[in-house]
């Protein structure tokens, strides 16, 4: 049975209170379902985690999955050729989304990411400034991505004197590590493991050059 889009609307608003972000891909669903929504969730983890490993928001046959994806515009690849019902993406990937002309909807905002993305770079980028001639990382048409752009275009430094390669967020770790990059744009155990570890051949880790709460006060368009 198909959900009408009452019911999306009332089920999507009840999952992004209670909604898990950080579940196991492909959670088993119980045998007595009738119907199941498949949901796209992000590497981050959050206290409503709860409702995937609980299987809370289960009920009258109606039986919620959950299948982590990268970032937001490989969530967005999914919902457009139907192999996901809802997905939680950044602003910036629906946004995008919807310019092209994608068949998707926001039904409910799940929370100000602020302080939790943001660009983390090594001891050598010490003020905005010193982004120039470096290389930074992020996921491609991500938040993190246009956090990445602002923060390049904030400190007066033209775009092409900054390498900026578009790259998953396991990928970004590893550069991270092999002291490939200079720093990157990601959120989650990415931007966790950069703040955690030196970049490859250096002693301190990284710090947050700009967070994209601060971002989001720059009022940006």
């Amino acid at each position: 049975m198909r959900l009408n889009q009452l019911g999306l609307w009332v089920l999507l608003t009840c999952f992004c209170l209670l909604s898990p972000t950080h579940a196991a891909a492909g959670a088993q669903t119980s045998a007595n379902c009738t119907r199941t929504v498949r949901v796209g969730t992000f590497d981050q983890a959050a206290p409503y985690s709860v409702a995937a490993i609980t299987r809370w928001v289960d009920d009258g046959g109606t039986c919620w999955t959950y299948w982590r994806q990268a970032f937001g515009l490989r969530a967005l690849e999914l919902l457009d050729r139907g192999d996901l019902d809802l997905a939680i993406l950044g602003s910036t990937p629906y946004a995008s989304s919807v310019a092209r002309g994608a068949k998707v909807t926001a039904v409910s905002v799940l929370k100000n990411i602020a302080g939790s993305e943001g660009v983390v770079a090594c001891e050598q980028v010490d003020r905005l400034q010193a982004m120039r001639g470096k290389i930074f990382m992020a996921p491609y048409a991500s938040t993190a991505h246009y956090t990445l752009l602002a923060t390049i275009v904030e400190a007066g430094i033209d775009v092409n004197e900054v390498t900026v390669l578009t790259r998953a967020p396991a990928e970004i770790v590893a550069a991270w590590d092999a002291g490939e990059i200079h720093g990157g744009a990601c959120w989650g155990a990415c931007i966790a493991h950069m703040l955690s570890n030196p970049r490859g051949g250096d002693i301190v880790p990284g710090h947050v050059v700009v967070d994209a709460g601060t971002v989001g006060r720059w009022n940006y368009r």
